[in-house]
C-alpha cells in the first residue's frame, strides 16, 4: 500500500489511523497508566482498531475481527449490527479520498463512516465498563474470601487504584462525549455557513442582474442627456451674465486683496524699522559697556601704581627708621668695644645687601607688573579696534537699511495693490496664499499669453467672417432691390394684360382662367417676398446680435487685456520685491554670521586671557601661602630670639652675643617686611581678580543679551520669510481668480462660433431661397423688354406654365 499511494499524487489526511491488534481484549487504546487487566479468554483471533483523529483522548475502535492467518480484508464483528457490514473500510476510503475529489456523496459516505466510528468507540467504551465492572465484581469476592490482614489490605489498595483508574477513564469518557457533542455543534455551523454562502451567492447575482438593469438605464439617461446637451446651451448663454458679473465681483475682491498686501507691506516696513531701533539700541548698550571697562581697566590701572608708589614709600621709611634706632641703640650699648663696632658694620653691609637684593626683586616683580600692563594694553587695543570693526559694521548695516528702506519704498510705490495679509493674526495662512498664489499667476500668466495669441487669432478670425457677413448683407440687399424691381416689372406686365384683355374679347374665358392664374401666382410671389424679406429681417437681427456680442467680446478682450497686463506688472512687481526680501534676508544672515563668529572670537581671546590670569593667580596663591608659612616659621624664630634677649639682658651676658642677636632680630625684621610687601601685592592682585570677576560677569550679560537679540533677530527673519510666502499665495490665489475669467471668456467664445455657425445656416438658407426666386425674376424680366409687343395666347400660356412649374419646385 505504501508504494501504491507513492506512485499517485500527495494523500489527503483524513485523519484515520489504522492499529492491527493481537488480543483483541487487550487494551492498546487505553491510558498508558492503567494497569494490565486480567484476560477472560485467551483466542488467537486479531481485529483492526481504527482512530479518528479530531476527537481528542478516544481509544482505538476494534471495527473488525479475524483469523491471524487471514490475508484478504477482515470482516465486522458477530455482535455489530447487521449494517455495518457492508461498509467500506477506513485505509479504503482514505485511498478513495486521495485519489478523487471531495464530492457531496463522499461527503454523505464520510459523514455515515464517522457515525459508525463514534457507534463503535462508544459500544467499545460500554464493553470495558462492563468488563470492569465485572473485574470489580471479581475483586469484591476475592476481597470477601481473603481472610488475612495483610491480603485485605493489599486487596483493598489495589481496588481503589483500580476505582480511581476507572473513575479516570469514566471522566475521560465523559469528556470525549462532551467533545462528540461539541463536533456536531461545529458540524451544525458549518452547514449553517454553507447555506450562508449559497445565499451570499444568490445575492451577487441579484447584484449582477440589478447592475444590467442600471446599465440599461444609464443608456437611456445617456441619450436624455444627448437630447437635453442643446437645452444645456441655452442655459449656459443665460449664465454667461451672471459669471460676467462674478467675474466683476472676483476682481473687486483682487483689488481689495491689493489694498490689503500693501497694508501688510507697511506693516513690514514698520516691523524693518523697529529692528533697526533695536540694532541701534544695541550698538548703543554694546558703546556703554565697553566705555565702562575702558574706564574701569584705567582706573584699576591708576590705582595699582599709586598703591605700589606707596607702599614702596612707606616700606623704605619705616625700614629706615628702625635702622637708624637700632643702630643708635647699638651704638650706646658697644660705644667701648669696637669688635662691636665692627660686627655692626658688618651686619649693616649685610642688611644693605639684603635691601639691594629685596629693591632687585621689587624690580623685577614691578618689570613684571609692567609686562601684565602691556598685555592689559594690547588687550584694550584689540577690544578697541573689535569695537571699530563692530563701528564700520553697524554702519554698513545702517547703509544697507537705509538701502532696504529705499527699495521698500520703491516697492511700496510699485505695488500698492499688493497686501501681504488680511489680518495679522492670519499672516502664516496669507502668506502660504500668497505663495500659492504666485505660483498660479505665473503659470497662469503664461496661459493667458497663449490664450491671448489664441484668441487675438480668433478675434482677426471674427473680423473676417463681419467682413463677409457684411458682403452677404449687401448682396442680400441688392437681390432686395433686385426682387421690387422684377416685382414692378410683373405689375407693369400685369397692367399691359389687363389692357391686352381689354382688346381680346373673344378671349375673355382663357384671359379670365389667365387672370385667376396670375393672381395665383401674385399671391405666392408676394408670400415668397414676404418670407424672404421675413427670413432677410431674421437674418439682419440675427446679424445685429452677433456684431453686438463681438462687440461686447472685444470690450471684454480688451478688459481682460488690460487685466492681464496689469496682473504682468504687479506679478513682476511682487517678484521683484521677493527677489529683494530674500536678498536682503540673506545679507542679514551673512552679517549675523560674521557677527557671531565675530563675537565667538571676541570670546575665545577673553577665555584665554582668564586663563592665563587664574594661571597666574594660583601661582601667585601658592607663592603667597609658602611666604605666610616662612613668616609663621620667622614669627616663631623672633619669639624665640626675644626670648633669649631677656635671658641675655637678665643674666648680663657678654654684648658679642647680644650684637649676634640683634642682627638676627633685624634679619629677620627684614624678612617681615619683605613678607608684607609680598601681602599687599597679593592683596592687590586679590582685587585685580575681583575686578576681573566683575568683568567676566559683565562680558556674559552682554553675550546672553547678544544672544537673545540675535534669537529676536531670527524669529523676525522668519516672520518675514512668512509674509513674503503669505504674499506668494495670495497671488496664486488670485491667478485662480483670472483663470476662472479666461475660462468664463472662452465659453463666451463657444458661445460666439455657435452664433457664427447659426449666421452661416442663415445665410445658406437666404441663398437657396434667392437661387429658388432667380428664375421666375429671369421670366419677368424677359416679359418687361417686350412691353411694345403684344402678347400671344399661346406665349402667355408658356409664360404661365413655366412660373407654377418654377413655384412648384421651389
Amino acid at each position: 500500500m505504501s508504494m501504491s499511494s507513492s506512485d499517485r499524487k500527495t494523500p489527503v489526511d483524513y485523519g484515520v489511523q489504522i492499529r492491527f491488534i493481537n488480543d483483541l481484549h487487550d487494551g492498546g487504546g487505553g491510558q498508558p497508566g492503567q494497569p494490565p487487566r486480567p484476560k477472560a479468554q485467551s483466542s488467537s483471533k486479531y481485529g483492526v482498531a481504527v482512530r479518528v483523529q479530531g476527537i481528542a483522548g478516544q481509544p482505538y475502535v476494534v471495527l473488525k475481527d479475524g483469523q491471524k492467518g487471514d490475508s484478504y480484508g477482515v470482516q465486522l464483528r458477530t455482535n455489530y449490527p447487521s449494517g455495518y457490514g457492508s461498509l467500506v473500510t477506513p485505509d479504503l476510503l482514505l485511498d478513495q479520498g486521495q485519489s478523487a475529489e471531495a464530492s457531496s456523496e463522499e461527503q454523505q459516505m464520510m459523514q455515515t463512516i464517522y457515525n459508525i466510528l463514534r457507534e463503535a468507540e462508544l459500544e467499545s467504551c460500554l464493553d470495558e465498563n462492563l468488563q470492569l465492572r465485572e473485574l470489580h465484581d471479581r475483586m469484591k469476592k476475592e476481597l470477601n474470601e481473603t481472610q488475612s490482614l495483610t491480603q485485605l489490605r493489599m486487596d483493598r489498595e489495589n481496588a481503589e487504584a483500580r476505582a480511581r483508574n476507572m473513575e479516570d477513564q469514566l471522566g475521560e469518557l465523559q469528556d470525549e462525549i462532551r467533545k462528540e457533542n461539541n463536533n456536531k455543534t461545529d458540524l451544525m455551523s458549518c452547514q449553517n455557513e454553507m447555506t450562508e454562502l449559497y445565499q451570499a451567492k444568490q445575492k451577487l447575482e441579484e447584484i449582477l442582474r440589478q447592475r444590467e438593469r442600471e446599465l440599461t438605464a444609464l443608456k437611456g439617461a445617456l441619450k436624455e442627456e444627448v437630447a437635453s446637451h442643446d437645452k444645456e446651451l441655452e442655459r449656459l448663454r443665460e449664465q454667461y451674465s451672471t459669471d460676467m458679473e462674478k467675474l466683476r465681483s472676483s476682481m473687486e475682491q483682487v483689488s481689495q486683496s491689493h489694498a490689503g498686501i500693501e497694508a501688510e507691506r507697511l506693516r513690514v516696513n514698520a516691523s524693518v524699522r523697529t529692528l533697526q531701533q533695536q540694532l541701534e539700541d544695541c550698538r548703543d548698550e554694546s558703546s556703554h559697556w565697553m566705555e565702562q571697562f575702558h574706564n574701569t581697566r584705567d582706573e584699576l590701572r591708576i590705582t595699582k601704581q599709586l598703591l605700589q608708589t606707596r607702599l614702596e614709600k612707606e616700606e623704605f621709611e619705616e625700614e629706615l627708621k628702625e635702622v637708624k634706632e637700632r643702630v643708635t641703640s647699638m651704638k650706646q650699648q658697644a660705644a667701648p668695644d669696637s669688635s662691636q663696632t665692627q660686627a655692626l658694620n658688618q651686619e649693616l653691609q649685610k642688611s644693605t645687601g639684603e635691601l639691594q637684593k629685596a629693591r632687585l626683586e621689587l624690580e623685577k616683580q614691578r618689570t613684571q607688573f609692567d609686562k601684565k600692563v602691556m598685555e592689559m594694553i594690547a588687550l584694550k587695543k584689540s577690544h578697541q579696534d573689535q569695537e571699530a570693526e563692530l563701528k564700520y559694521e553697524i554702519d554698513r548695516l545702517k547703509e544697507q537699511l537705509q538701502r532696504a528702506k529705499g527699495d521698500i519704498n520703491k516697492a511700496q510705490e510699485k505695488s500698492k495693490k499688493a497686501q501681504l495679509l488680511n489680518n495679522a493674526t492670519e499672516s502664516s495662512e496669507a502668506e502660504l496664499a500668497l505663495h500659492s498664489e504666485v505660483r498660479g499667476l505665473r503659470s497662469e500668466l503664461d496661459e493667458a499669453k497663449r490664450k491671448n495669441s489664441r484668441l487675438n487669432q480668433e478675434h482677426s478670425e471674427l473680423v473676417f467672417r463681419l467682413e463677409n457677413t457684411e458682403k452677404d448683407k449687401d448682396a442680400l440687399k441688392q437681390s432686395t432691390v433686385q426682387l421690387e424691381e422684377k416685382r414692378q416689372q410683373l405689375e407693369k406686365a400685369l397692367d399691359k394684360l389687363t389692357k391686352e384683355e381689354s382688346l381680346v374679347v373673344s378671349s375673355k374665358e382663357e384671359s379670365r382662367l389667365l387672370k385667376v392664374q396670375l393672381e395665383e401666382q401674385k399671391e405666392k410671389a408676394r408670400k415668397d417676398m414676404q418670407e424672404v424679406q421675413r427670413h432677410g429681417t431674421d437674418a439682419q437681427t440675427e446679424l445685429d446680435r452677433s456684431q453686438s456680442n463681438i462687440r461686447r467680446m472685444e470690450e471684454e478682450m480688451t478688459r481682460l487685456k488690460k487685466e492681464l497686463l496689469l496682473a504682468c506688472e504687479e506679478r513682476d512687481n511682487h517678484q521683484l520685491d521677493k527677489e529683494l526680501l530674500t536678498n536682503r534676508l540673506r545679507h542679514l544672515e551673512t552679517e549675523m554670521e560674521n557677527g557671531k563668529n565675530s563675537q565667538n572670537e571676541k570670546i575665545r581671546e577673553v577665555r584665554l586671557l582668564e586663563d592665563q590670569l587664574r594661571s597666574e593667580l594660583m601661582q601667585e596663591r601658592s607663592s603667597k601661602q609658602d611666604l605666610e608659612l616662612d613668616k609663621n616659621a620667622m614669627e616663631r624664630h623672633l619669639k624665640e630670639l626675644r626670648g633669649r634677649l631677656a635671658d641675655m639682658e637678665g643674666h648680663s651676658r657678654s654684648s658679642v652675643g647680644v650684637s649676634q642677636l640683634e642682627n638676627k632680630i633685624l634679619e629677620l625684621e627684614e624678612r617681615l617686611r619683605s613678607e608684607e610687601e609680598k601681602n599687599t601685592v597679593l592683596a592687590t592682585q586679590r582685587r585685580l581678580e575681583r575686578k576681573l570677576k566683575d568683568l567676566n560677569m559683565t562680558l556674559d550679560e552682554e553675550r546672553h543679551n547678544h544672544s537673545e537679540q540675535r534669537d529676536q533677530l531670527a524669529l523676525k527673519v522668519k516672520a518675514l520669510k512668512r509674509q513674503v510666502d503669505e504674499g506668494e499665495t495670495e497671488l496664486e490665489r488670485i491667478d485662480n481668480l483670472r483663470r476662472k475669467a479666461q475660462r468664463d471668456a472662452e465659453e463666451q467664445l463657444e458661445l460666439k462660433e455657435a452664433l457664427q455657425s447659426r449666421v452661416a445656416a442663415l445665410e445658406t438658407e437666404l441663398r437657396k431661397t434667392q437661387a429658388s426666386l432667380r428664375p421666375t425674376l429671369d421670366s419677368s424680366a424677359l416679359s418687361s423688354d417686350d412691353d411694345d409687343s403684344l402678347y400671344d395666347h399661346s406665349s402667355i400660356t408658356s409664360i404661365l406654365t413655366e412660373s407654377n412649374l418654377q413655384t412648384s419646385s421651389c
